[in-house]
């Protein structure tokens, strides 16, 4: 299912999960914050806005990042329709961040507070 699949061996456990909806894609139109949030209400306000993409999803990202606009490097993408419960019980979810010389996926806590740099998108 997942290319980078947390349950083997790092042990988390998948809590939930969207199947892929991203085939292809042009560009990324941002959906960024007006104030800092915590990563629940990103997940929450992600699913509101129905950019609710999953890991599946930002691994296609990553083996097409050559579509990824440039101007999109100082963003991380959240990925929020697949959340993980790690070792110590905390809620994670996937996102991707330009790291200086590629694209790189890292799993956030839901709990931490999001800004001006981390957002959601819609693929077009």
């Amino acid at each position: 299912m997942f290319t980078c699949d947390m349950s083997n061996p790092e042990g988390w456990v998948l809590v939930e999960n969207v199947s892929r909806r991203i085939t292809s894609f042009q560009s990324i139109e941002l959906v960024p914050f007006e104030e800092s949030i915590s990563g629940y209400e990103v997940v929450r306000r992600s699913y509101e806005l129905d950019v609710n993409y999953g890991q599946e999803d930002a691994e296609f990202v990553l083996e097409h990042h050559d579509n990824i606009p440039e101007e999109l490097q100082e963003y991380w993408l959240m990925f929020t329709g697949t959340i993980w419960h790690d070792l110590h019980g905390f809620s994670r979810f996937p996102c991707i961040f330009f790291g200086g010389i590629r694209w790189r996926l890292r799993f956030v806590w839901a709990n931490d507070t999001f800004g001006f740099n981390q957002s959601l998108f819609r693929f077009l």
